[in-house]
């Protein structure tokens, strides 16, 4: 199990792919997370993959509202790669 300073500094490093996000900036990358957490409760989840997925579920989406992609699901499991193996 991963602890909590992984997650925090997980969280502080994508945050510059959320500045400039409108609707999916990192507050509604946050919400999703806390949502996530609380639907998980007393359920058989490895709460690892849920708390990483809902933190990156977005991270390209600003570039996709940017016209730049067509859609962010694929170019954002390359930054997650990217993110992860660092």
């Amino acid at each position: 199990m991963l602890n909590e300073k992984f997650f925090q500094e997980l969280k502080e490093k994508i945050k510059p792919y959320f500045e400039r996000a409108g609707s999916h900036s990192f507050d509604h990358t946050e919400r999703g997370y806390n949502l996530a957490l609380k639907i998980s409760k007393g359920e058989k989840v490895d709460l690892d993959i849920i708390k990483v997925s809902a933190l990156l579920h977005d991270i390209a989406r600003d570039k996709e509202d940017r016209g730049e992609l067509e859609c962010h699901a694929e170019e954002g499991a390359k930054i997650t790669e990217k993110i992860l193996n660092e």
